[in-house]
């Protein structure tokens, strides 16, 4: 045994008792029904161990505490938490080993990010017992309404990404489902396979992103497939990506099913997920605390206001996070949901840099959502199936297939210009024949500049095909 193996069966053991005294009790309610008070005394004690952790087992987080000037002890309730400083996603980028806080033979699993937001990817670390245990226990059952008969068509990436393996883990642990780890667009997983396989199958679920649930549509589309005879899903669970709710709304349409929102992150893990209310993701209460918080100042902002997403992961021991920054933008709902879910909810708005620049004076007015104008996209019959915005940082340009050689695609546009002016966006809308559908992660935004280098880019859609009705 290596030397400090000591120290960190200890701190194991502390950890688990924590999950134990709360999880362990027998014909107990499940998570999302604890009163309040219950949930708060679990995460402040969770946050605890986790700080208490770091300061023994992690020179990365002990080098911030002792340059902020805290400690564990001075963590008494979760508004102590603020004292704290914040982890950044920068700060995580280049050492694959900065977040260990264990020995490194006890890592059996590394993910790495997209690295789209940066272009330095990082990583998050696993040991068994936090894939088995840290992560399975708390999990909430009532808002993962799996079971063991189910089906479930897991299409999200595989390889590096955390996205794939961790449903995949969570859903055979928890609900002993069958799922088939189609991926999303490898060598293996083109889309045309998958939609075979979903026919072949009889998949009851769908676990993807947006613009991926709706390449796979076009797809069975173009293969004959019908999404009412030949699949039938009781719903799809959307993640990976952010959403409108016209696309939504336009997805739902196509499979003839809900669909609900699973908010998370490679970083984090499970954040948000929606009940069948489809009014916000419920707050992950057994896996993180969240604080919306000023993205310019850091300060901590109350419910109903806007700000950026900073989580506390509660039970990870290998690459634990105090106070992560997941440049996420949302407001926390405290109303009570219809479900009966006592979790708060998270209302999401796309990430900070991503945001577009009003019309007016110079900061004269707030920064809009990227999904507000694919709200207004997907809110018109002619709108297709996929969208790209361009900006040199004065002109806006929309690029959108128009649904159908017969659409209106004249009074379309005006329409469409002329929303976008009133709710504070100049932009030219053009119409073009096909918008490449790619495997990676979609980047709705691009510069101008990059617009011809990605429309060479090979499309998993045939655009000569018959396309989706």
């Amino acid at each position: 045994m290596m030397p400090g193996n000591d120290a960190v069966s200890q701190e194991t053991h502390e950890l688990a008792s924590t999950l134990a005294r709360y999880f362990g009790v027998v014909d107990q309610p499940p998570i999302e029904h604890w009163p309040a008070e219950r949930i708060a005394d679990y995460q402040c004690d969770a946050v605890a161990d986790q700080l208490a952790h770091v300061w023994k087992q992690s020179p990365f987080y002990r080098k911030k505490f002792d340059q902020a000037q805290v400690t564990p002890d001075d963590f008494r309730t979760l508004d102590d938490l603020r004292r704290f400083p914040f982890t950044t996603k920068d700060e995580l980028r280049g050492d694959p080993w900065v977040l260990l806080s264990v020995p490194k033979e006890d890592v059996c699993l590394a993910h790495t990010s997209t690295g789209t937001t940066g272009g330095v990817w990082s990583y998050t670390l696993y040991s068994r017992d936090d894939m088995y245990v840290h992560d399975q226990v708390p999990s909430p059952r009532l808002l993962m309404p799996i079971c063991s008969s189910d089906v479930v068509i897991d299409a999200l990436p595989y390889e590096m990404s955390s996205a794939g393996q961790s449903f995949q883990r969570s859903l055979q642990g928890t609900a002993s489902a069958l799922v088939v780890p189609v991926g999303k667009g490898g060598f293996y997983s083109d889309p045309a396979k998958t939609s075979r396989i979903m026919a072949d199958l009889q998949a009851d679920i769908l676990i993807t992103t947006p613009p991926y649930a709706m390449l796979l549509a076009e797809m069975a589309g173009q293969l004959g497939i019908s999404l009412s005879d030949d699949i039938r899903l009781r719903f799809m669970w959307l993640t990976g990506e952010g959403c409108s709710q016209a696309y939504r709304r336009r997805l739902e349409e196509l499979w003839n099913c809900p669909g609900i929102v699973f908010y998370g992150s490679m970083e984090c893990g499970s954040i948000g997920i929606e009940c069948t209310e489809q009014a916000g993701g419920h707050i992950s209460q057994g896996h993180v605390h969240v604080e919306i918080v000023d993205p310019q100042t850091g300060d901590p902002l109350p419910p109903g206001e806007v700000g950026e997403v900073v989580c506390t992961v509660l039970q990870r021991k290998a690459s634990p996070l105090i106070r992560f920054r997941t440049q996420d933008l949302a407001c926390i709902d405290l109303q009570p949901c219809r479900c009966g879910v006592i979790f708060p909810r998270l209302h999401i708005r796309g990430r900070i840099v991503d945001q577009l620049a009003g019309t007016g004076e110079e900061n004269a007015a707030p920064p809009i959502s990227p999904y507000m104008i694919e709200d207004v996209l997907f809110a018109q019959p002619a709108m297709g199936g996929n969208y790209q915005i361009y900006t040199d940082g004065n002109r806006l340009l929309i690029e959108a297939e128009r649904r159908g050689a017969n659409a209106d695609g004249k009074s379309a546009k005006r329409h469409i210009e002329q929303i976008l002016t009133e709710r504070g966006l100049q932009a030219e809308l053009c119409w073009v024949a096909h918008i490449p559908r790619t495997g990676g992660k979609t980047r709705r935004i691009r510069p101008i500049a990059e617009r011809e280098e990605f429309m060479r880019q090979p499309s998993m859609l045939h655009p000569d095909r018959p396309e989706t009705p």
